[in-house]
């Protein structure tokens, strides 16, 4: 380093410790007041991240075809097929803006605010809540979602520090009016000691699991099915057609297109940048239908212009004039 630029830094560094001395004998205390005129005063970045799912488009596709419809298997207890991930996204929105936070678990919320956030969902989703495999399927989900939301409050509490600090910032969907002491509530529960025993102890055996139980935002249950649709798919076009159908358009069908990417497989082939149809070397099922109606139809369109032709030639041989229309 240039000795002059050593001489400006040394004396920089002397000016803002003239300016900004640090006293280590008395500290100010921490409180809720300091703590938000800290925070007030500090320039904070804001990152653009990625916000709180919505369900746009779950809004969108009930506008245009109405409530959805969910396969929950019984075999599997568990929402698979078009649109499953719709139904747990959804449960998750209640969870954080209806569900009692003033209770120990999924448990402990009675049995008629369990019935007021069931009847929400099903005013999007086709739902029996009539059928017990469906109410368990739905206990389920509840029960996981409304624990995958207080671990995310227990996370907030924990990364500012507990305490006076951490009960004076809420986490975000507790920033609404109402909803502050249900924060402290939780704050307060988060201090107890059984409470952080039982936490140690679950972070010790998440630590020791061997497997996962879910795929980015799907189950282990939807892909498995995902996947024995596809097999089917690819075991039906080889007995009925001599060309099976290709691995990109099977993937296509079932798991759906996306742009730049085809879904389901990786970072492997990639799809052209216009429509697929154009320049795919082997017919998709759909093109394979469309063809067959088309040939159908000039089937049909040929044996009526014959009965045409027979008909005119009668009249002609027994010259009876055409009849004007």
């Amino acid at each position: 380093m240039a000795p002059g630029l050593r001489k400006r830094l040394r004396a920089s560094c002397a000016q803002s410790e003239d300016v900004v001395p640090c006293d280590a004998e008395s500290p100010t205390p921490l409180t809720p007041q300091t703590i938000g005129s800290s925070v007030g005063s500090s320039s904070v970045t804001n990152r653009n991240t990625r916000g709180c799912n919505r369900s746009r488009d779950l809004e969108q596709y009930i506008q245009r075809h109405g409530k959805v419809t969910i396969n929950i298997p019984s075999e599997v207890n568990r929402p698979v097929g078009d649109h499953h991930s719709w139904l747990t996204r959804e449960i998750g929105i209640l969870i954080r803006h209806h569900a009692d936070m003033k209770v120990e678990s999924w448990k402990g919320i009675t049995g008629q605010q369990k019935e007021e956030l069931y009847l929400r969902l099903k005013e999007k989703f086709e739902l029996n809540l009539e059928d017990s495999a469906t109410r368990c399927c739905l206990e389920g989900l509840f029960s996981s979602r409304y624990k995958d939301f207080r671990s995310k409050c227990h996370h907030h509490y924990k990364m500012l520090g507990g305490g006076e600090r951490g009960r004076g910032k809420p986490y975000k969907e507790f920033n609404m009016e109402g909803r502050q002491e249900e924060w402290l509530w939780l704050c307060y529960h988060f201090d107890k000691e059984a409470f952080q025993k039982r936490s140690i102890i679950a972070s010790t055996n998440r630590s020791k699991l061997k497997t996962i139980h879910r795929m980015g935002t799907k189950t282990l249950v939807a892909h498995q099915h995902d996947l024995e649709r596809m097999v089917q798919m690819q075991q039906q076009s080889t007995i009925e057609s001599d060309t099976p159908i290709v691995e990109d358009d099977i993937c296509a069908e079932v798991l759906g297109r996306t742009s730049g990417y085809i879904r389901g497989r990786g970072h492997g082939p990639k799809p052209p940048q216009r429509d697929r149809a154009t320049f795919s070397s082997q017919p998709t099922v759909r093109e394979k239908q469309l063809e067959q109606e088309v040939g159908s139809l000039r089937d049909q369109l040929e044996d009526q212009q014959r009965k045409i032709d027979f008909l005119m030639t009668l009249m002609n041989g027994n010259n009876i004039p055409p009849t004007s229309s």
